[in-house]
């Protein structure tokens, strides 16, 4: 199968740029080949597969119109996508993560947290206390911005 001007155009509108550039690089005039290249690349488990995925984890920000609770799905979601081709997401990665793509305004937010975060390392009875004021501070969020 040979990808032609009608085809090419249509497959364009449905790519992002790397996956076209895969294409045209290793399966230009092969259809059949393209589709294996895409396959491998997104539902793969190999090296460029999972350096993509760690790629995207690491370059999430929180949007403006976004919230936040969906913003931490995102991020949650990419998380799985790791966990999905065998790579192991620590919880603390997950959190530096969430608090490393949010906006300026949540400095304050992001302060205590890691604050809070240092504590609990040096005294693991905090823990319910410090749950407590998490839960706190995201509704502060949640109802200021």
């Amino acid at each position: 199968m040979f990808l032609h001007g009608a085809e090419l155009a249509e497959l364009i509108q449905f790519l992002d740029e790397k996956s076209f550039s895969l294409i045209m690089r290793d399966a230009r005039d092969d259809g059949k080949k393209a589709l294996e290249i895409l396959r491998a690349h997104y539902a793969g488990s190999g090296k460029p597969r999972i350096i993509s995925l760690y790629t995207e984890l690491t370059s999430l920000i929180k949007h403006p119109n976004e919230s936040v609770t969906d913003y931490v799905i995102t991020v949650e979601t990419a998380s799985a996508a790791l966990n999905s081709v065998g790579e192991n997401v620590s919880d603390s990665l997950l959190i530096a993560m969430v608090l490393r793509g949010l906006p300026e305004s949540f400095k304050p937010f992001v302060i205590v947290i890691l604050i809070l975060m240092s504590v609990l390392i040096v005294f693991p009875a905090l823990l319910l206390l410090c749950c407590i004021c998490i839960t706190v501070l995201i509704v502060f969020v949640q109802l200021h911005y």
